[in-house]
């Protein structure tokens, strides 16, 4: 059994390597932990996965399919100016 926070440098480097070069990663029971560039961008990307995770879930209990991103999808954006 484990409390699941960070709380030696064997769990801080579990987290890093399951953050890798992504802004969020989900703590199970704990809500989710955000990092960025800067305080602005950080706080952007924990507000914007808040709201993002409210909408995939009334989308997930409306019933319909849901289409997520593929990979190709996700790239073409990256690619765009």
């Amino acid at each position: 059994m484990t409390n699941n926070l960070v709380t030696d440098s064997a769990r801080g480097k579990a987290l890093v390597e399951t953050l890798g070069d992504r802004p969020v990663a989900l703590l199970r029971g704990h809500g989710n932990v955000v990092v960025g560039p800067d305080l602005r961008r950080t706080v952007s990307r924990a507000i914007y996965t808040e709201v993002n995770a409210r909408m995939l879930l009334q989308a997930v209990m409306l019933g319909g399919p849901i289409t997520f991103i593929d990979p190709e999808e996700k790239q073409a954006d990256r690619v765009r100016p």
